[in-house]
């Protein structure tokens, strides 16, 4: 899996338009939390004044998983490929959708009890609202909230997806520098 991730991201940047791109860091707080790398790349621009744009974002994730006295911690990975449209030219706001996986492995020892699992989804509505604010010529910050439906994949061990809803609410921040 990370042999497939690492493939789509190169093949990603190597499609960029490196004067129309940007990079940057984002954090989500969600279910899971995320936090990762994302790149941004410049498709066209409407008759209209729209401007559209593709996205990855590459991201670590945690999340607690409570069932009853039980709550284990796991960790993970998120990958998120989209688009984005600026309602007036690449900044102010923004509407966005992802399609998504992410994938959260729980180990843990409890009481001298190994205790283990896999969580993980596939979403393809996954919308958010945003705002981008300039500062100066080659810093954004773009803070956004939105939801999340999930179809979850059948989980392994601990994990039986009935503790994890399949609708999430999102809210986040990205930081970003122009290239």
């Amino acid at each position: 899996m990370k042999k497939i991730i690492l493939s789509i991201a190169l093949a990603f940047i190597g499609h960029l338009s490196w004067s129309q791109t940007s990079i940057g860091t984002y954090a989500e707080i969600s279910e899971p939390s995320t936090v990762g790398v994302s790149f941004e790349y410049k498709n066209e621009t409407k008759k209209d004044g729209r401007t559209t744009t593709g996205l990855l974002n590459v991201g670590y994730s945690s999340m607690t998983l409570s069932d009853g006295p039980l709550s284990v911690d796991g960790k993970g990975y998120t990958l998120q490929l989209g688009g984005r449209t600026y309602y007036s030219g690449t900044k102010g706001w923004y509407g966005e959708n992802f399609i998504t996986y992410s994938s959260v492995k729980f180990e843990e020892t409890i009481l001298g009890t190994k205790v283990d699992g896999k969580y993980s989804y596939w979403s393809l509505i996954n919308p958010a609202v945003g705002y981008r604010f300039d500062l100066g010529k080659y810093i954004m910050i773009d803070p956004y909230i939105g939801f999340n439906w999930k179809w979850e994949v059948k989980g392994t061990g601990i994990v039986d997806n009935k503790a994890v809803d399949n609708l999430i609410y999102k809210a986040g921040i990205k930081i970003a520098f122009k290239l």
